[in-house]
């Protein structure tokens, strides 16, 4: 068994000490974090497999989120094909071997959803409302691309960061949908929650604004982050799933529920990148490099070697 365990990348064989560092992006971190980090490409399948059965079920688009004209050639065709799509990727993201391929076509298929609004941002750009359901599709195509090129340490922290920035300006601008349509907003607001529907609709447009002000300037980005995948989730929970069981037969509940679902793991996935990119040993890991190079004897202090003597290290 010694010969299989030295083709393991990293590894040693028997008898041999490990030369190669433990990974920094684990190291320091708590078993519950680990398992968080697992779980955004599963939530992100979960919210695609949803908008894949639901437009498969009434062979339809989910129009208030991919507003794909009645005039379109094909429609009802192309609503399967999506579907179908959106099935498929959303399967293979839960599975290691496929979750890249999965997470790139999401990212296809998010960035066309993108391009749907194109026509109306261009007729009606007065109306916030156009921007936002842009973004709404924008972003997790870019977490997509965000959790893909991460897994494999495919970019740079500079290509990192763009992309960072880029996906919390989306999401200023889901916090600033909710101030200019603080109506509609309200109305999804579940009447049980004290202080009434309106406080709540602008406390979460708040909250969404100032964390993609922090995902933008890289501030506290991590704890953002994860900070908004739980008010995502709550509203999956509290907003969406409640609409799918009082309306099991509609088809918007469905796919809002699904949408929501998808920004959730959106922001759950960036929020796993950011947080492998600053583990809780890396300032611990710096404090004892510099105490090292600290106590390391300068060269210019160095007794020069005798005669004849080699300044080599066995």
């Amino acid at each position: 068994m010694a010969n299989d365990r030295s083709r393991i990348p990293g590894s040693a064989p028997r008898g041999e000490a490990s030369s190669a560092p433990a990974d920094s992006s684990t190291r320091g971190v708590s078993p519950a974090t680990r398992l968080a980090w697992k779980l955004g490409r599963h939530v992100f399948g979960v919210g695609a497999i949803m908008l894949g059965v639901s437009g498969l079920v009434w062979g339809e688009f989910a129009t208030n989120w991919h507003p794909v004209q009645e005039t379109v050639p094909y429609r009802t065709a192309l609503a399967y094909l999506a579907g179908t799509a959106l099935l498929a990727a959303g399967v293979a993201v839960h599975w290691r071997r496929t979750a890249g391929a999965g997470l790139l076509v999401l990212a296809v298929l998010y960035f066309l959803g993108t391009l749907l609004w194109m026509p109306r941002v261009i007729h009606y750009p007065q109306l916030f409302g156009v921007w936002s359901g842009s973004a709404e599709e924008f972003a997790p195509a870019v977490a997509a691309v965000m959790a893909y090129a991460a897994s494999g340490k495919r970019w740079s922290g500079p290509a990192m960061g763009a992309a960072r920035g880029v996906f919390g300006l989306c999401i200023v601008a889901f916090g600033v949908a909710h101030f200019t349509a603080v109506p509609q907003t309200a109305e999804m607001v579940p009447t049980w929650l004290p202080f009434g529907e309106r406080f709540w609709a602008l406390a979460t447009g708040w909250a969404m604004l100032l964390a993609g002000l922090s995902l933008m300037s890289g501030i506290l980005a991590p704890l953002a982050a994860w900070l908004l995948t739980a008010l995502l989730m709550s509203f999956g929970v509290f907003v969406w799933a409640p609409r799918v069981f009082t309306a099991p037969n509609a088809h918007n509940p469905w796919a809002g529920t699904g949408i929501t679902l998808a920004a959730a793991g959106a922001v759950w996935m960036v929020a796993e990148v950011l947080g492998k990119s600053t583990p809780a040993g890396t300032r611990s890991e710096r404090v004892a490099a510099g105490r090292t190079s600290q106590e390391a004897p300068s060269a210019v202090h160095q007794p020069s070697a005798p005669p004849g003597a080699t300044t080599e290290r066995c």
